[in-house]
């Protein structure tokens, strides 16, 4: 049966077969080494997602001018012939999975930081920093323009001699040449920067060169921003203007995205943003081209996927984020698996926060980033048992990991439903993605046939009745304890909201919890006031992540008091203001009695303590530590040291 007719057809770029309409967007990994050499990491990343059943991979933004052009500490490089090696191996790898290789070429311009260059200067067009950055920028001069356009065109020859199908130039997001397009960026008054055909003359000068050097028929991809969402930046109206003079210089794909740093969340956006939201764009581009155009932006699912095809919004599609969750996205859509697809959420973390400092990671896939490493061997004997308590992010990855490594998995959950606190944390304004994660659970525990025990407390006496071999505990955390008497929870508010709607409310706690349970009490008609002692909110919460809640905030008309420790409260009032409903949210704590009580039994040398009952943090840290411990159990399960809690 063909699921996705639409998804599942074939299409050429230029002269160049693909064999579907999924595109797998390119994003920066940090899995090459200091040098933006391919590493054995990289590789096994690619491979995997080849592997997945995409059409066209593009590979990662590959830098064209070392160091001045990087824009993260180990940002692949495709800028001399001492690459050629590594970059071979890597278009190799991607073909030999049954996808097409593409290379994106890069330079970072004005977005990057002294930090990443090793203290070399920015460059840009005109002196004008980056305003997310702040970071001091220096103008190019004419000759230094010249000697980058032959720097792309042989960043484009080296793509073609290491085997890649197609090279796209990133011309997004406000990097470098996305810099000379915009008249946001670009103030030169020579060639190179004024009027329209001025600004446009870099990338038609690199696209023409590359043509001129590699033929007519080599195809080349232009990634651009058709909304920069600035006052005086890129517009739809222009971004037509340039997708026809690029198809007019000879470009084949069109890769149509949005944003630059000045407004981060449009191009790396948060759980907040709608599915597809910016594909409008593609459709206002496909109007003005003959030539394919690529749609990209939080398109997670297979349905959505072919809806914008169907309605002629664009040719492909580009998974980024969604192939990070899961590679084989592309793969269960054709097979109609689409209940076993692992969605991305949009949190952020591991593929933004820390992938700054570390390499890729998914929140939601722990696999992900350590392809080469992560492997699930099944254990040696077949009967050995382990029981689970708590149904959350860790309870549910440790049940989902030890029943396919083979282990007969009893999990104790007290409430009725799986989920645990992504339950709660999937009812704020902006959070329902998280759902994903917990339909993607339910689905292995009913395909995994794990032994469900709902709507039971366990107790010490019912896991010694199981006679596990393994106990894990994840019994979550919950709310520190009001300070004041009589004051109601963040989870008392999101379990049981008020039953009236309207009405004034204070929240004590401008972490993310806080800021969250001030959106849903504001959807439910409350005026909010949020006091927060430390004098920014949203502190605990990735970057983005945090700029969008403070932007909904601020809009919604959300009254925030940074800076202002509530030291009492008298009834329903804070100092002189008095409200109908006053919400504690300032932290958690670990949910640790039944650890205590297993501590002293006879399964305290074979119990484990993960996710929030051993630290509080976030769906990422869960996932991952469970993964990570319940998969480097021995093959063959000995107690380990006696009277503590081990964590892998």
């Amino acid at each position: 049966m063909d699921h996705f007719p639409l998804l599942f057809s074939p299409l050429h770029i230029g002269k160049l077969p693909v064999k579907n309409r999924i595109v797998m967007a390119p994003i920066d990994t940090n899995l090459a080494d200091e040098d933006g050499g391919v590493t054995d990491a990289l590789l096994a990343f690619y491979e995997r997602r080849a592997r997945g059943g995409v059409g066209l991979l593009i590979v990662e933004n590959s830098q064209v001018d070392f160091p001045v052009g990087k824009n993260t500490n180990r940002q692949l490089s495709i800028h001399d012939d001492a690459k050629l090696e590594g970059l071979k191996k890597l278009s190799a790898i991607i073909r030999s999975g049954g996808a097409r290789a593409a290379i994106q070429i890069h330079h970072a311009g004005r977005e990057t930081t002294l930090e990443v260059t090793g203290g070399v200067m920015p460059v840009a067009p005109s002196p004008i920093p980056c305003g997310h950055l702040k970071t001091p920028v220096r103008e190019l001069a004419k000759s230094e323009i010249e000697d980058l356009v032959g720097k792309f065109i042989a960043a484009a020859i080296r793509g073609n001699k290491a085997g890649f199908d197609l090279v796209e130039i990133h011309g997004a997001h406000g990097y470098l040449v996305g810099e000379f397009l915009s008249p946001y960026t670009n103030k030169r008054t020579d060639e190179y920067g004024g009027g329209f055909a001025q600004r446009m003359r870099f990338p038609m000068e690199i696209v023409q060169g590359i043509k001129e050097s590699l033929g007519r028929d080599f195809p080349i991809g232009f990634r651009f921003s058709a909304d920069e969402f600035v006052h005086g930046g890129i517009d739809v109206s222009e971004a037509q203007r340039i997708a026809k003079a690029l198809e007019k210089a000879g470009v084949d794909v069109l890769h149509v995205s949005a944003g630059i740093y000045e407004s981060l969340p449009t191009l790396l956006e948060p759980m907040s943003y709608a599915q597809g939201w910016r594909c409008h764009l593609a459709a206002e581009i496909k109007k003005a081209v003959t030539v394919p155009v690529i749609a990209v932006g939080v398109i997670r699912e297979p349905v959505f996927a072919e809806q914008v095809l169907a309605k002629g919004a664009a040719d492909f599609v580009a998974i980024g984020r969604g192939l990070l969750a899961d590679p084989d996205w592309p793969e269960k859509a054709r097979q109609g698996r689409i209940s076993e697809l692992n969605r991305c959420i949009g949190c952020n973390v591991g593929c933004l926060s820390k992938r700054l400092t570390h390499a890729i990671q998914c929140s939601v896939n722990p696999e992900t980033g350590h392809e080469r490493n992560c492997r699930i061997a099944p254990i040696q004997a077949s009967q050995e048992r382990m029981t689970i308590v708590g149904g959350g992010p860790a309870g549910l990855e440790a049940a989902r990991v030890a029943t396919l490594r083979g282990f007969r998995v009893t999990l104790f959950e007290k409430a009725m439903d799986l989920g645990g606190q992504m339950r709660l944390a999937a009812l704020p304004p902006g959070k329902d993605k998280i759902r994903w994660t917990i339909e993607y659970y339910l689905d292995q525990m009913k395909r995994l046939k794990v032994d469900l025990r709902l709507g039971r407390e366990a107790l010490l006496e019912d896991i010694l009745d199981t006679s596990p071999d393994v106990v894990v505990l994840a019994t979550g955390s919950k709310p520190l304890s009001p300070a004041f008497p009589s004051l109601f929870t963040a989870d008392d508010i999101l379990s049981s909201p008020p039953a009236h709607a309207g009405g004034s409310a204070a929240i004590v706690g401008g972490g993310s919890i806080g800021c969250e349970t001030a959106l849903f009490l504001h959807e439910r008609g409350y005026s909010v006031s949020l006091f927060e002692q430390l004098p920014d909110i949203a502190r605990d919460m990735e970057p983005i992540s945090a700029w969008d809640i403070k932007d909904r905030m601020m809009k919604s008309g959300i009254r925030i008091y940074a800076g202002h420790t509530v030291s009492e409260v008298k009834g329903k009032t804070i100092g002189t203001a008095s409200f109908d409903l006053i919400v504690w949210a300032a932290g958690r704590h670990p949910e640790r009695t039944l650890a205590e009580a297993l501590s002293r039994s006879p399964y305290e040398g074979s119990t484990y303590v993960i996710g929030d009952a051993a630290k509080v943090g976030k769906i990422h840290d869960a996932v991952h530590e469970s993964y990570r411990v319940i998969s480097q159990l021995p093959s063959s399960f000995l107690p380990g040291p006696s009277g503590r809690d081990r964590r892998g």
